[in-house]
């Protein structure tokens, strides 16, 4: 297989970092057991007979785009919770991120300090770098004095543009279907 697939497991264990322990181990299972299931699964398709050479490399071609594929979907599972904060790097800082987020998730936009009356456990330089750190997240976005959070589909449209995300190359599109052409063409042939 070639990189794509790398690219989007090293993503996951990127994303994957800030979860617990378990989570992460158990995610790390999943990718294995992915890769290693994928394929066996392409092999039981053609149920008839035993595949020819080119029905083998049309299973192997749709193998690696199902593979691709629910990588990426679990990519952009993982990259999606960093809306909610998961997997979102923001030091020891956490519960005064979630308050800010709460905050302006219900009650709209606002001033950089009406955020600090209303969290006045931080200084103005506390609040200034959680704020870069949020707004270095996408979770917010700051234009001047104001702030306010970033909606959710604004966040999921931003996804590809924050993170590793190649865009898919699947192989089953000319590939795939050439050699579904050949076993078809060969099945007939044996059938004469």
């Amino acid at each position: 297989m070639d990189g794509e697939p790398e690219i989007y497991a090293d993503l996951i264990l990127k994303l994957s970092a800030g979860l617990p322990g378990d989570r992460r181990f158990g995610i790390q299972l999943l990718l294995r057991e992915l890769q290693l299931v994928i394929p066996r699964l392409c092999l039981w398709l053609p149920t008839e007979q035993q595949p020819n050479t080119s029905q083998v490399e049309a299973l192997h071609y749709l193998g690696r785009d199902l593979y691709v594929t629910a990588l990426r979907g679990i990519a952009y599972g993982m990259a999606a919770l960093g809306f909610h904060g998961i997997g979102v790097s923001l030091g020891d800082d956490r519960p005064a991120a979630t308050q800010i987020l709460t905050h302006l998730r219900t009650a709209g936009p606002c001033s950089r300090r009406d955020l600090q009356r209303k969290l006045y456990k931080l200084d103005k330089k506390e609040r200034d770098r959680l704020l870069a750190r949020l707004v270095a997240a996408s979770l917010i976005s700051s234009t001047g004095k104001d702030v306010e959070a970033v909606p959710l589909g604004d966040f999921l449209i931003g996804i590809p543009g924050r993170s590793r995300f190649p865009s898919p190359s699947l192989a089953t599109t000319p590939a795939y279907m050439a050699a579904i052409e050949a076993a078809k063409a060969s099945q007939a042939d044996a059938s004469k």
